[in-house]
């Protein structure tokens, strides 16, 4: 076997980390930076007006209720004003109408949110 200079060892080593170093640093400027992209994202949609959580379940119990909105206490314990409108659709089991919010109904929300912390409904789904 022939003997293997230390220095030889030395600069293989050398270029061993030299190598490792560089792919790390070459990898990490292409992974997508996901918290810069998340506040590009809301920066534009804020430009552009629109709230981040847009059609966002909300559910909860029925409180009061009208031919125009119902009031709903959500899990948390606050209330939310829903808005109805003729294009909201109401589904059970299977597809149903107006008649089946009642007060006391447990209900979930899929909706629009308004700047007045209102929600207009396009889906009720009662439980």
């Amino acid at each position: 076997m022939k003997n293997i200079n230390p220095v030889q060892i030395i600069i293989a080593m050398a270029i061993f980390v030299a190598g490792v170093t560089t792919g790390y640093f070459y990898q990490k400027s292409k992974t997508p930076n996901f918290r810069q992209m998340g506040q590009q994202m809301v920066q534009k949609a804020n430009q552009q007006g629109q709230r981040k959580f847009q059609n966002r379940p909300n559910m909860g119990e029925v409180t009061s209720l009208d031919d125009k909105s119902a009031t709903i206490k959500t899990i948390d314990g606050s209330s939310r004003i829903i808005i109805l409108s003729d294009s909201t659709t109401y589904t059970q089991t299977a597809p149903t109408d107006k008649t089946g919010l009642k007060v006391g109904a447990q209900i979930s929300v899929i909706g629009t949110d308004n700047t007045d912390g209102s929600v207009t409904a396009q889906t009720i789904q009662f439980k």
